[in-house]
Parts: C-alpha cells; sequence; structure tokens
C-alpha cells in the first residue's frame, strides 16, 4: 500500500460516500423509466416518447405493448408540392373507437375500427378522417350501416 494512501485513506473515501446517491438516483430512475417498442404497457403514459400503448386483435395480440405510431408529415420532408401530390394518413370510420361509450340503453353490435379517440388520432399525424354520416332519426349521426341504412345498435355519435 503506497504511504500517500495510507495517509489520505480518509479523503479517498468522501468521493465514494458522496457518490453513493448519486448512484442510488440513477438506478431508480432506471427502474421507473417507460416503456420501449413492443414492451407490455397499460396506458399510454407508460410508454416511452413517440409511443404508444395499443394492441392489434386481428395479429392475435391481447397484451398491449408499446408501438411507434407517430405519422411522418409530407409536407415535412419536401415542402412546395400541389396538395394532391402528397399521400396523407387518413383513418376509416375514425369515430369507431373501442372504449367509446355505447348509447344509453342500447347494445352496441359493430365493429372497431380505431383504439385512439379522434384528438389523439390527429396528434398522432393522421391528416383525413372518413365519417360515415346518415340521417337517422331526425337527425345527423355517426354509424357503421348495413346497406347504407343506420341502425341504433351500429351508432357511434349524435
Amino acid at each position: 500500500m503506497s504511504p500517500c494512501f495510507t495517509v489520505h485513506r480518509r479523503l479517498c473515501r468522501a468521493p465514494l460516500a458522496i457518490g453513493f446517491p448519486y448512484l442510488y438516483l440513477l438506478l431508480s430512475s432506471l427502474l421507473i423509466a417507460h416503456a420501449q417498442v413492443f414492451q407490455s404497457c397499460n396506458e399510454a403514459t407508460n410508454c416511452g416518447p413517440g409511443l404508444y400503448c395499443g394492441n392489434c386483435l386481428a395479429l392475435g395480440k391481447t397484451q398491449p405493448i408499446c408501438t411507434r405510431g407517430q405519422a411522418i408529415l409530407p409536407n415535412s420532408i419536401i415542402n412546395g408540392l400541389p396538395f394532391n401530390k402528397y399521400t396523407w394518413l387518413v383513418t376509416h370510420n375514425s369515430f369507431s373507437i373501442v372504449d367509446a361509450p355505447s348509447l344509453p340503453g342500447v347494445q352496441r353490435l359493430t365493429f372497431y375500427n380505431q383504439e385512439d379517440t379522434v384528438t389523439n388520432q390527429l396528434r398522432n399525424g393522421v391528416r383525413g378522417l372518413m365519417l360515415d354520416m346518415y340521417d337517422f332519426e331526425g337527425d345527423i349521426w355517426l354509424c357503421h350501416s348495413f346497406r347504407g341504412q343506420c341502425y341504433n345498435f351500429t351508432a357511434n355519435l349524435q
């Protein structure tokens, strides 16, 4: 052991003692970090930046996972083209949202096209909303239809 180390041993321990709180903070921040792509999640706030929590029932995915869902706006890459020269992200039946409540007293018997609200669809880069609008019960409704007819069990919004 060097004489310098034995004489100044107490000084050598000080940085280590000071370093433990920082090490603790670093390790604890890693444990509560956001989930990354394809890791399981419960809600959008569980996922890291630029990711959203969702599943794909068509692929047999029943446990939601963090996926990347942010579209790139085409005019941010090449600007100055006519509107019809860009390809825009559009959602089909944008109003048909999984967690949307049914009409009072009516069991909804229809399929769902979206997991995000219309607001979140727009935040994620969607620039076109396909809305099926029908004259139903003397008002305008958004609903899926069978042969062009809207029914209360397929209606979403009035």
